[in-house]
């Protein structure tokens, strides 16, 4: 059976592969909640690029305007699996966790990322694996990428690979029976999902408005569920 030819639901935490480039080596695992959860406790946090997800969104070959956060979410859920719950509910709606396995020489240095819808963005959150007895790294600050074992600028290209493979099923598809969904941001008064065959990302200016539209899309997508 083809990657292509299984449910959502059985592509979940199987997307697995390994990356060589130039001189960027490891080995990607898309992995669960309960995984992740376990590596996060036993991590230090890596500096991020804020700026790359801006350029993922500009960069989207599919059309003229750029990415918007329902477009991105299937996108990737097709891709790596469901959305796991490792994310702030307030302040955003969805997360992919991967395992990364950095190999230099002779040496493997694990890191996990967590891909988190944050407000209207979305971020990529590198952080890196350390024993529990491990006491030369502070636990309680933001690290620089650590340049000779994993940098910044391969933490990038990695973004974009990965960004790149979920387009690529994007632009193949191998997905077209996407079903009615909305997701909510309440921090910032964002709706975005799926309804009669357009995705939509929407910003309004009260929390009122926001909720009066939330029902009417949820009803909206009931209804549906019985044409």
């Amino acid at each position: 059976m083809t990657h292509s030819d299984k449910n959502i639901e059985d592509i979940s935490q199987e997307y697995e592969t390994n990356l060589d480039y130039e001189n960027l080596h490891c080995h990607v695992k898309r992995i669960d909640d309960h995984h992740f959860y376990l590596l996060f406790r036993e991590s230090i946090c890596i500096g991020i690029n804020y700026f790359i997800w801006r350029e993922i969104i500009d960069g989207f070959k599919k059309r003229d305007s750029p990415l918007n956060l329902a477009e991105f979410y299937t996108m990737f859920r097709h891709a790596f699996g469901e959305s796991g719950n490792h994310y702030d509910d307030w302040k955003g709606a969805f997360n992919f966790a991967f395992k990364i396995d950095v190999l230099n020489d002779l040496t493997v240095t694990p890191y996990i990322l967590n891909v988190v819808n944050l407000r209207g963005a979305v971020e990529f959150k590198f952080r890196k694996i350390i024993l529990p007895e491990d006491i030369s790294y502070e636990r309680d600050i933001v690290h620089p990428a650590f340049a000779d074992e994993f940098s910044l600028e391969q933490m990038d290209f990695l973004v974009r690979y990965l960004s790149g493979f979920a387009e690529g099923f994007w632009g193949k598809g191998r997905f077209v029976n996407i079903e009615n969904f909305v997701k909510e941001v309440p921090s910032n008064n964002i709706l975005f999902g799926f309804l009669d065959g357009c995705f939509f990302e929407n910003h309004f200016e009260d929390t009122d408005e926001f909720e009066d539209n939330k029902q009417q899309i949820m009803a909206a997508i009931n209804q549906k569920k019985f044409e």
